[in-house]
């Protein structure tokens, strides 16, 4: 099992990923979102909060074998809905 922290995508492809082990592939992944999911970042990119793209969150659980995500942390009421995130 792989766990990573402070996930904050604001658009897809946003990261890029190089030379991880190919034994990862096959790992369950646990993330922890750092922000809210949300649709429309336009109305929000050029700001200072902290958000995920709900189309870079999908892209990245199409990369990896991500079996759950936490939303424990400060940023998860800045921007968005949490229930939609939640829902999501």
């Amino acid at each position: 099992m792989i766990f990573v922290g402070d996930i904050a995508l604001p658009y897809k492809e946003s990261i890029k990923l190089k030379n991880l082990p190919t034994s990862f592939n096959s790992k369950q992944w646990i993330g922890n979102l750092e922000g809210a999911l949300i649709d429309n970042i336009q109305e929000i990119i050029n700001g200072k909060a902290v958000f995920n793209d709900k189309n870079a969150i999908k892209h990245l659980c199409s990369q990896f074998n991500f079996t759950g995500f936490a939303l424990a942390n400060n940023h998860i009421f800045d921007t968005g809905s949490f229930e939609e995130t939640i829902s999501f």
